[in-house]
């Protein structure tokens, strides 16, 4: 069953939200997806991903990132390839005790992309991750939730 969270935040919110999130839990991010090498994207700290809020395609389903404790061992699936060849994926089939994080962010210098945090995993880590990290992102960015969008309460 997925749990998600939508939000809209720029980069500082984004940063504010983490670094509350990697005082009271260690954290590493590393990015998800389908891969051609078998080389991890690892991020030790949120102002270390290139690019954060930043969005360059416009749409809500773009980079993400698995969101795991420092001591959580990362598995790597291989893929094998219909032309026979390996592919490597980086996701929560394997890695249940996480949850996944897309930034969304500023597209064209005017729009602001809606971020998301969801899990598919019944782990009691990762609800629990989930759970911390969806509680700073409402407290942070003042929200309330409808049908799993966070609204923004603007005064």
């Amino acid at each position: 069953m997925s749990k998600d969270l939508f939000f809209f935040g720029t980069k500082g919110d984004i940063l504010s939200i983490f670094y509350e999130a990697e005082k009271n839990l260690s954290l590493r991010y590393v990015e998800s997806g389908l891969f051609e090498e078998n080389n991890s994207l690892i991020y030790y700290s949120i102002d270390s991903i290139p690019g954060l809020g930043i969005n360059t395609s416009g749409e809500a389903i773009s980079k993400s990132y698995l969101v795991l404790s420092k001591k959580e061992e990362l598995t790597v699936r291989d893929v094998l390839q219909r032309n026979g060849t390996m592919n490597y994926a980086i996701d929560q089939l394997e890695n249940p005790d996480t949850t996944v994080f897309w930034p969304g962010g500023i597209y064209e210098d005017k729009y602001l992309i809606q971020g998301r945090l969801a899990s598919i995993s019944d782990s009691s880590r990762s609800k629990d991750l989930q759970k911390e990290i969806t509680k700073i992102i409402k407290k942070s960015l003042n929200v309330s939730m409808v049908h799993g969008l966070a609204m923004r309460h603007v005064h």
